[in-house]
Order: structure tokens, then sequence, then C-alpha cells
């Protein structure tokens, strides 16, 4: 088949690979918030207040990693909760 012919039929196999690739493409564009500053805010303060505050988070990773599917990575973390 030449570059300038177009196919006759489409299977539903292409159907179903171009809906599935709209799908990720949208998937993949930025979303917009419906929430206004007022619920933002409310949230905020509900949530706690301040935000992620600085410290109390350990990790451990190598810099660099010679398989990048099996990286060892360890995570400490400070917190009042008591272990159950």
């Amino acid at each position: 088949m030449s570059s300038k012919e177009m196919p006759r039929e489409i299977s539903r196999r292409h159907v179903i690979v171009l809906i599935g690739a709209a799908a990720a493409a949208a998937g993949m564009l930025p979303r917009v918030s419906l929430a206004d500053k007022a619920a933002t805010d409310a949230a905020v303060k509900a949530a706690g207040g301040d935000g992620a505050a600085a410290g109390g988070i350990t990790l451990d990773l190598p810099q660099i990693a010679e398989n990048g599917n099996t990286v060892p990575v360890g995570v400490e973390v400070e917190s009042p909760i008591p272990q159950s």
C-alpha cells in the first residue's frame, strides 16, 4: 500500500485503539479547579492551616541506580502517632 492510499475499512480494534489514545491524551490535559478561593481557604484551614512543615521525613535513596526497576528506597517519619 502506498503512503497516499487510505485503508478501505476500519476494524473494531482500530476504533478501540483510537478511543484509548484519545482518552489517554485527554487525561494529560491540565484540569481547571472549580472551587472558588473561599472554599479552598476553608479546606486548607480545616486540614490544619499552614501546609507542610520542613523536617520530620527522612528519605534514604541511592544517588545512582544500576537498574531503574529495582531501586531501594527507605522512608523514616518522625510522627507522634503511636505504633499499633
